[in-house]
């Protein structure tokens, strides 16, 4: 092990199985300037505001977790769910993230990672909290990160897309091919439910917009084998 190694931050780092944070460093004695100097001689990785991994601390999904474990209630959302769940094409340069539509942080998450970052600003539709339905929770590099399932990702890329009529201005990042291509991927899916995507459409407050893609997944749907999807959510 090489002098640099032998550093306690980079043992702390050694030792845990997720990223820290500054608050961790200074609790055993390390200061932010010791910190930006292990970062500045690559043997430490600033992730975002306040979170260092090492370097070789990577997987697919690494800023998604650093984003989860500074922010534990984000959700990932459209395109990037997406990415998730195999149901699309794009290569997606950001990550979306959802949030409250009146939180007081989406511009300090958005600037406090080095990677791209979409933060999509959601509101209660008729009462129904946004956060409610439709997030599952997956461990990702040993931390809890949560993302919208498959049916709640397609209802979510409508919301957001020039299908929408009842969009807001400048709220469209999802262009038509990239919808029209996760619908195909999504009903094509073993497990896809019918009921759930209804479901969702309702309490998104979008069923009636999403009406005619809801009508041509049912018609989709039912002409597939019984045990390929879901009828009950």
């Amino acid at each position: 092990m090489n002098e640099a190694a032998k550093h306690p931050a980079v043992e702390l780092l050694q030792k845990s199985p997720t990223p820290l944070r500054t608050s961790d460093f200074v609790a055993e004695g390390i200061n932010r300037m010791t910190l930006h100097r292990l970062v500045a001689k690559g043997e430490i990785e600033r992730v975002g505001a306040g979170l260092f991994r090492l370097p070789e601390f990577t997987s697919e999904y690494a800023d998604w977790a650093a984003i989860a474990l500074r922010y534990p209630d984000a959700v990932i959302c459209t395109q990037s769910a997406a990415t998730f769940h195999r149901t699309t094409q794009d290569l997606v340069g950001e990550i979306h993230v959802m949030r409250p539509h009146k939180d007081s942080q989406r511009s300090t998450l958005a600037s406090s990672f080095p990677v791209g970052t979409r933060v999509v600003r959601v509101r209660n539709e008729h009462g129904v909290d946004p956060f409610s339905y439709g997030i599952e929770e997956h461990i990702i590099d040993n931390i809890p990160i949560k993302i919208t399932d498959l049916e709640r990702t397609l209802v979510d890329m409508f919301r957001f897309s020039a299908f929408n009529p009842s969009l807001r201005s400048g709220q469209g990042h999802i262009s038509e091919e990239s919808l029209l291509v996760c619908m195909e991927r999504t009903l094509s899916r073993r497990g896809f439910s019918i009921d759930k995507l209804t479901d969702y459409a309702e309490k998104a407050g979008i069923r009636r917009a999403m009406s005619p893609l809801l009508k041509t997944s049912l018609h989709i749907v039912s002409s597939l084998p019984e045990e390929h999807y879901s009828t009950s959510p």
